[in-house]
């Protein structure tokens, strides 16, 4: 990846969350990438975390995220963000 993780992570967050562009996860979550959902549960490349996101963005479907500050150490990235939005939908399948 070419660009700085920070610029990654921000990203991430505005394109997918905040915009709703779902070919977000096809062009930055690693194919052989693993994320961890509320449950604890692995998922597995971009298609495993598609079936979180899609779950996610319909229980919560005017989530936005905004990044406070991120705080970059070597190819590590940690934000502090701010998270709001309502739950309207029925269930967190698969989270």
């Amino acid at each position: 990846m070419s660009q700085a993780p920070e610029v990654v992570v921000r990203e991430w967050f505005e394109q997918l969350w905040n915009q709703k562009k779902i070919d977000t996860i096809e062009r930055l979550f690693a194919s052989d990438g693993i994320a961890h959902g509320l449950s604890g549960e692995e998922m597995k490349g971009p298609e495993g975390f598609r079936a979180f996101y899609t779950s996610f963005s319909e229980a919560f479907p005017d989530l936005h995220i905004e990044v406070l500050r991120a705080i970059v150490q070597g190819e590590f990235v940690v934000t502090h963000s701010r998270v709001t939005g309502m739950h309207t939908g029925h269930t967190l399948a698969g989270c």
